[in-house]
C-alpha cells in the first residue's frame, strides 16, 4: 500500500492509451471528451419535448463500485432520477441525495444532469452539472461509481 504525503497529488482514471487497452477494447470516454455546456431554458424545453428511448437499443446503468456494486438497473423510461429515495433508480448510498441526478434519453443522445445534489456528480475528478454520456461512460454519485451500458437489440 502506498503512503501519501500532504504534498502528493492523486490523479484520476483517464482514458487508456491505445497501448494499455486490450485488443478489441474501445477507449472509454472521459469527462473532457463528453463535456457539454449547460443548456438554456428554451433548449432544455426542446430536449424534454424530444425525450424518447431508442428503438434499436436497450439502456442500463451498472453500479461498478460502492455499496451496491454489481447491481444493474434497466433504464425503462426517457427520464430517470437517481437518488437515495423517491427516485426511479434507488441507490443505497448515504452520500447520495434523495434526488441526486437524472438521466435523460432523447433517441441516441443520453444526458446526465446534477439535480442540485449536496455532494455533486463527477466524471473522473471533474464535477459536472450536465454531460453527455456514451456507452461505457462512468460517473460518480456519492461513493458509488456507475456506468452507462448501451446494448443494441438483436445482437
Amino acid at each position: 500500500m502506498q503512503t501519501l504525503r500532504p504534498d502528493d497529488t492523486m490523479t484520476s482514471r483517464s482514458a487508456s492509451p491505445a497501448s494499455e487497452r486490450l485488443p478489441g477494447e474501445e477507449e472509454k470516454p472521459t469527462a473532457e471528451m463528453t463535456r457539454k455546456s449547460r443548456l438554456s431554458t428554451a433548449e432544455r424545453r426542446q430536449v424534454v419535448a424530444e425525450l424518447k428511448l431508442p428503438e434499436d437499443s436497450k439502456l442500463s446503468r451498472a453500479v461498478i463500485s460502492g455499496p451496491q456494486s454489481g447491481k444493474i438497473f434497466q433504464i425503462e423510461k426517457p427520464k430517470m432520477v437517481i437518488g437515495r429515495q423517491d427516485a426511479d433508480i434507488t441507490v443505497e448510498d448515504p452520500e447520495i441525495s434523495r434526488q441526486h441526478a437524472a438521466i435523460e434519453v432523447a433517441g441516441d443522445r443520453v444526458t446526465l444532469i446534477d439535480l442540485g445534489s449536496t455532494n455533486g456528480v463527477f466524471m473522473g475528478d471533474e464535477q459536472i452539472s450536465e454531460a453527455s454520456l456514451e456507452n461505457q461512460s462512468e460517473f460518480s454519485v456519492g461513493s458509488s461509481t456507475l456506468m452507462l451500458i448501451v446494448t443494441r437489440r438483436g445482437t
